[in-house]
């Protein structure tokens, strides 16, 4: 799932980091409920909560071959 980061608030605070993952956790109450759901429904499948790891998109094509219908 890709997500970005928008900084609210920047500068040398040291509690910027926590202000903002607030502001985030309240734009995207939904996706992190949903992976929260995702990480403890599926024995197989690992979720990083936001806060937690590095800030990237990842295609999936990258992490599981890509099946095409035969072509003739």
């Amino acid at each position: 799932m890709d997500h970005s980061l928008n900084v609210e608030a920047a500068g040398t605070d040291p509690e910027l980091m926590a202000k903002n993952m607030a502001i985030e956790k309240s734009k995207n109450a939904e996706r992190f409920e949903f992976l929260a759901w995702c990480k403890l429904a599926f024995t197989n499948l690992d979720v990083l909560m936001p806060g937690n790891g590095i800030l990237h998109q990842v295609n999936i094509e990258h992490l599981s071959p890509v099946r095409y219908p035969d072509a003739v």
